[in-house]
């Protein structure tokens, strides 16, 4: 059996690292170079997938008041669930935002 360092199973968890000794084989080194290299590709996509979900939220935001000729067109749109409940829960969130509930709402 193949046991991480204990530095691994401390701060990472033995569940958290098994799928990457699974998949190098138990070789522990290689498992701890692909769990930093998994990071590091994470770490990569973060700010374009911002960028795209910061673009795609406030395109639909326009697209929507331009059809609604309204800013708080959610106001007037026929929502349904879960659309109700998201409306409702930006609303209780938008404090020192000017209002602006498109801007606070978070997909991630």
């Amino acid at each position: 059996m193949v046991t991480e360092p204990d530095w691994i199973r401390d701060a990472l968890s033995q569940a958290r690292f098994a799928p990457y000794l699974a998949k190098t084989g138990g070789d522990i080194d290689t498992a701890i170079r692909l769990y930093w290299w998994n990071i590091d590709i994470s770490a990569a996509f973060y700010t374009p997938l911002h960028c795209l979900e910061l673009a795609l939220r406030n395109a639909v935001h326009q697209r929507l008041t331009d059809e609604f000729k309204r800013q708080d067109w959610w106001g007037v749109a026929q929502l349904r669930e879960p659309g109700l409940q998201m409306v409702t829960s930006a609303r209780s969130k938008r404090t020192g935002r000017g209002g602006q509930i498109h801007s606070r709402r978070h997909r991630g």
